[in-house]
């Protein structure tokens, strides 16, 4: 009588174990951790779009939604969600779901996709406009399972431009490479190459237009990252062939 006791209890902890997230949330280089505040100072395009990657880090195809959680200072109008191709419409409010439909976004395994979210609201008051969001992980019967991530879109025509903080005029090429990735670009900038996890497997310090030797790299997509000495910054995907 024991036995069947602790073994029925055994049974009900592993039901109700949460699973953890098999995901991570990426731009360029750098790994989001939940909570994350990403902030525009622009209602206007491209400035006043946000984007980042979904990477798949299980054995299995990953399946995942997209929910609005919270709205701060806004009704919800012009927020725009797009997941991969598909932009749905704009305007949102506090518990949708994208997609609403039957079927979650499926990444395969090792594989990614890119979220990007666009506004042009500019507030009820004056003042920072936040769009809170959650990803979270489902199963194969559309529930929820697993640790979501939260991150928020905001709108602050007080904080520093994007545009600001990027490096323009890099060229990197090519971007199916098999042995090497050359960089053209105004000044002496440091490189790095970087996993979907965020990891840096390749470093290269200050140079003029640097050659880089991908030849040891495994067979998958990576981000490659100039900065110039002022911090600012040029990222592109790369496939290693």
């Amino acid at each position: 009588m024991y036995k069947k006791i602790f073994l029925f209890l055994s049974c009900q902890f592993v039901l109700i174990t949460p699973l953890f997230s098999q995901f991570s949330v990426t731009h360029n280089s750098e790994t989001y951790t939940s909570g994350i505040v990403l902030t525009t100072n622009s209602i206007v395009a491209p400035g006043n779009e946000i984007g980042f990657d979904v990477n798949n880090l299980s054995t299995g195809i990953f399946k995942f939604r997209v929910a609005a959680v919270e709205l701060v200072n806004n009704d919800g109008s012009t927020m725009q969600v797009c997941i991969g191709t598909a932009c749905y419409a704009p305007g949102v409010t506090v518990g949708e779901v994208f997609p609403s439909g039957a079927n979650p976004i499926s990444i395969p395994v090792g594989g990614f996709s890119y979220i990007h979210l666009i506004s042009e609201n500019v507030g009820i008051v004056a003042g920072p406009v936040d769009f809170k969001f959650k990803i979270y992980q489902v199963n194969d019967f559309n529930s929820e399972v697993g640790t979501p991530f939260y991150f928020t879109y905001r709108y602050d025509p007080s904080a520093m431009s994007m545009e600001d903080q990027q490096l323009n005029k890099v060229l990197m090429y090519p971007s199916l490479a098999s042995d090497y990735v050359h960089i053209q670009a105004e000044n002496e900038v440091k490189i790095s190459i970087f996993d979907l996890q965020g990891r840096r497997l390749i470093y290269q310090d200050f140079q003029t237009n640097p050659t880089l030797d991908v030849s040891a790299l495994i067979p998958q997509t990576y981000v490659l990252v100039a900065e110039d000495r002022e911090g600012r910054q040029s990222s592109q995907k790369i496939i290693k062939m």
